[in-house]
Parts: C-alpha cells; sequence; structure tokens
C-alpha cells in the first residue's frame, strides 16, 4: 500500500527549512489520513512547535518507487516566527546533510531550478491582482491586448537577432500570459490551478513518452501525439 505524505517546504535567503528531530534534520513530513494536506500540516507546525503556519500553493509530487511512497510538497511562507523557533535549521543546499533532509531533492529543485523563479512569478501575479489598483481593474481582454503588443516586440527583435532584447521581450510575454490567465480566471469564478491543472494533465496525455526512459523519433512522436490527441474527440 503506497503511503501518503505531505511536506511543507520554507525557502528563505538560499536555505531550506528543515526541521531537528532526535538529532536527525528532515523537512517538515506528515503521513496523511483522510484529512486535508494542509490541515494537517498546520496541525504538524503547531504541535512541532507551537508555531500557526500558512500553507501556501501545492508545489509539486514525487514518487519514491522503491519504498511505495508519495510526497505532495506545499509552500511555506517564511515567516518571522520560523526563524527563531527551536528545533528549526535552515540548511543550504551546498551541505551535505540537504540529501538527508530531502529525499525528493525539492530543496535543490527551490534553489537551483526555474519553479523557484515561476513560484516568485506567480506570486507577484496574485499580488498585482489583489493588492494593485491597476491590476484590480484591468481585464482579461486588457491583458489580451497587452499580450499581442509584446509578442510583436519579441519577433521584431528576434528578426534582429538581438539576444538580449528578445529575452527580456519573451520574460513579458511569460508574465502576460499568466496574467491573462488569472484575470480570467478571476472574472470567470475559475480556480487559476484548474487551469494549469488542465493543460499540464492533457499535455502529459499526449505527450506519455515524455515520462519514459525509452528514447523516440519524430516520427514516433508525431503520430502518437495524434493517437491520443484523437482519443479526446
Amino acid at each position: 500500500m503506497m503511503r501518503l505524505l505531505a511536506v511543507g517546504v520554507c525557502e528563505t535567503g538560499g536555505r531550506v527549512l528543515a526541521i531537528e528531530e532526535f538529532g536527525t534534520l528532515s523537512l517538515p513530513v506528515v503521513e496523511l489520513s483522510s484529512g486535508d494536506p494542509r490541515d494537517e500540516l498546520k496541525t504538524f507546525f503547531l504541535r512541532s512547535l507551537g508555531i500557526e503556519v500558512e500553507i501556501g500553493r501545492f508545489f509539486g509530487e514525487k514518487y519514491i518507487e522503491n519504498s511505495n511512497e508519495l510526497f505532495l510538497y506545499y509552500l511555506i511562507s517564511p515567516l518571522p516566527q520560523l526563524k527563531e523557533a527551536k528545533g528549526v535549521q535552515w540548511v543550504k543546499e551546498t551541505e551535505d546533510n540537504l540529501k538527508k533532509v530531502d529525499p525528493a531533492k525539492t530543496g535543490e529543485l527551490l534553489l537551483k531550478n526555474a519553479a523557484k523563479e515561476m513560484y516568485k512569478l506567480l506570486d507577484i501575479l496574485e499580488r498585482t491582482i489583489n493588492r494593485c489598483p491597476w491590476g484590480a481593474k484591468q481585464t482579461a481582454e486588457d491583458a489580451l491586448k497587452e499580450l499581442v503588443s509584446e509578442i510583436e516586440e519579441f519577433k521584431a527583435e528576434l528578426s534582429m537577432k538581438n539576444r538580449l532584447k528578445a529575452s527580456f521581450e519573451v520574460g513579458d510575454i511569460v508574465y502576460d500570459a499568466l496574467l491573462l490567465s488569472w484575470l480570467f480566471a478571476r472574472d470567470n469564478n475559475i480556480n487559476p490551478e484548474d487551469i494549469l491543472k488542465k493543460v499540464n494533465d492533457k499535455i502529459s496525455k499526449r505527450k506519455p513518452w515524455l515520462f519514459s526512459e525509452r528514447k523516440i523519433s519524430l516520427e514516433e512522436a508525431e503520430k502518437l501525439w495524434e493517437y491520443y490527441k484523437s482519443l479526446e474527440n
């Protein structure tokens, strides 16, 4: 039977939060029963550290085959109370014991991977929509116009082979595309995470070879794409 575990991941200042229990460092991990993972993690922090923390967005998952364990990762805001809590350590990603702390290497993902910057961007998006007067009045239609404009600017820089300016413009495209999605979700009472989940599910189903060790040719990929796409009709 597979074990389901919720993991709290908190990164601040280039360090990952770890809890010391009985002389051993580990990420905040709780084995799930039938409750909500966020609630169980909050209970874990309250019981272990006496601190009420806010559990943020779902970050990702990792299946450990040899132990039949599925880790569900949730981001935690770096609260001031955590920095001074007893039993808490902030572990550098260069330290040897990070592997002991993090079996799924989520710490490395947060510190080295684009996922860290993507999380920051999503946080900026939500702040723009919820805290910015300009974001509050902007509509999906407004964001669409901005997106089209940024694409045209990117095309211009790309045609001139100006890589530096093109890198800035393509970043603007990423931001405006996500902002468009979030505004559309807000205006239509949709959870933006559902939008991401749908596209993740769609691409995963159409490209199953991404999760296989076997390499395939372009011709095979095209045939499989068309086949799996046809199953959706």
